[in-house]
């Protein structure tokens, strides 16, 4: 099935109603992540308890973020995307929310369900070092199709998927590509047709240039998120 057939077919959708992240760059150091204490703290906090009690944690951490997904007609969703309690918008810009196909949500689908959302940023991270100035940042947020990957590892009766954050500090030829999606990406009645475009933009357009290549991301945060 075809990226723009799924867009035809008559399929069912879904949304992830509110969820509650736990930012895993704790057990990461930019190179590798601590799988093993991830899933050791989830499942020991989870038999400590309740799991009202640990998502109500969840939401004291400086780090947490809260997903509010708003089904809509059509097959995308609207995902409301809270700012971080340390609110360091200096590392990432404040993506506010993202449409996104959530028709996708099935893995039985090759395509992770994902938003974009064209950002403004005072900051360029080269690779080395931080730039002030202003500057055009891409957002892109997976929400992946793992749930039975974490389901076999953390001790838990609600759905779990982990969502991703990946940011893309835009040069200009960058953002040329681009640019003609940055307004109807958010409007309700464009955001499906816009999605489709922009995402072939992006996959083979951006990713496809020698830069990208050899430097896809300048930035990413990952997240497990619990279902309230």
């Amino acid at each position: 099935m075809g990226l723009f057939d799924i867009f035809k077919d008559d399929v069912g959708k879904t949304g992830l109603g509110v969820c509650h992240g736990l930012d895993l760059s704790e057990w990461a150091d930019g190179y590798k992540t601590d799988e093993d204490g991830i899933i050791n703290f989830v499942n020991n906090s989870l038999d400590e308890m309740p799991y009202e009690d640990f998502i109500k944690m969840l939401q004291k951490r400086k780090s947490h973020r809260k997903f509010t997904d708003q089904e809509l007609n059509g097959k995308m969703n609207k995902m409301f995307i809270s700012k971080s309690l340390n609110d360091d918008t200096s590392f990432v810009p404040d993506v506010k929310y993202v449409y996104y196909p959530s028709v996708f949500l099935d893995t039985k689908h090759e395509e992770n369900p994902c938003g974009y959302r064209i950002l403004d940023s005072n900051i360029l991270y080269d690779g080395t070092k931080f730039i002030e100035g202003n500057f055009k940042t891409l957002a892109i947020i997976n929400f992946n199709n793992n749930e039975a990957y974490w389901g076999k590892k953390i001790n838990s009766n609600k759905p779990i998927r982990s969502v991703g954050f990946q940011y893309l500090d835009l040069d200009d030829d960058e953002y040329k590509l681009i640019k003609n999606h940055e307004k109807n990406i958010l409007k309700e009645d464009l955001a499906q047709d816009t999605w489709g475009k922009m995402h072939i933009d992006v996959y083979n357009g951006i990713f496809k240039t020698e830069k990208r290549k050899n430097y896809p991301i300048n930035r990413f945060q990952t997240f497990l998120i619990f279902q309230e």
